[in-house]
């Protein structure tokens, strides 16, 4: 999702291919399928600068998540599924260098991880990082963290982790045995099939899930799926 002004004719910004652009208002809004949207309406604190110094489009616009008045100190967020993700945030203006940026991903209106934490300069008017959320409310925040000043945000991209699965203890096991799988990125797994029949499960942590094995289960393939994809 990239950030921006919303364009009364004339357009004043250009499309940025696999972005999908917020304007600044409420969620819910509904994109392709994703739902979006700010605390407060900021249709107004959108920005598309048309610098001669932006290197890109993406680069260009921002949404100002201090807002003004009433709509001060607001947050902006995005519904997901239950599950791991990696989080890359981009926040700059080419045309000023006075804010300092202290933004967080969380999974509630206040705090959460620190993603941006820095200052703009002349040199270095936009900042960026990527970091890991455990979304475990069905939603991910993007959060004013304190003492921060205009901190202006031009792009998210979220990604869930791929989950994996690295070994199964015990390898084998009688119909309504319990067996525990270990791996990575598993939170959130929606089903576990054992050479393709459905198992019940309970996830443990990220790393584990515990199998029971069903009636009928026969030696094969054990596969996971979770909101990064597919695991075997």
């Amino acid at each position: 999702v990239r950030f921006r002004h919303e364009d009364p004719p004339p357009a004043t910004g250009e499309a940025v291919p696999g972005y999908i652009a917020d304007v600044g208002r409420l969620l819910p809004q509904f994109v392709n399928g994703l739902g979006f949207g700010w605390s407060h309406d900021v249709t107004d604190n959108g920005f598309n600068q048309n610098a001669a110094n932006s290197p890109d489009e993406l680069h260009d616009s921002f949404h100002n998540m201090h807002g003004l008045g009433s709509n001060d100190n607001v947050s902006w967020k995005i519904a997901v599924p239950y599950g791991i993700y990696s989080v890359h945030l981009l926040a700059g203006d080419p045309n000023d260098t006075s804010s300092l940026y202290r933004i967080a991903v969380g999974t509630t209106e206040t705090g959460g991880v620190t993603a941006i934490n820095g200052r703009a300069s002349p040199a270095k008017r936009w900042l960026e990082n990527t970091v890991t959320v455990t979304a475990t409310t069905g939603l991910l925040y993007l959060n004013n963290l304190s003492s921060a000043t205009n901190n202006k945000i031009a792009a998210i991209d979220i990604t869930a982790l791929a989950p994996s699965i690295t070994s199964l203890s015990p390898t084998s096991g009688a119909f309504g045995r319990v067996v525990t799988l270990s791996g990575k990125n598993l939170t959130g797994a929606s089903s576990v099939l054992l050479n393709g029949l459905p198992a019940a499960f309970t996830v443990v942590s990220a790393t584990r899930i515990k199998v029971t094995v069903p009636d009928s289960a026969t030696t094969g393939l054990i596969t996971v799926t979770a909101p990064g994809g597919m695991a075997t």
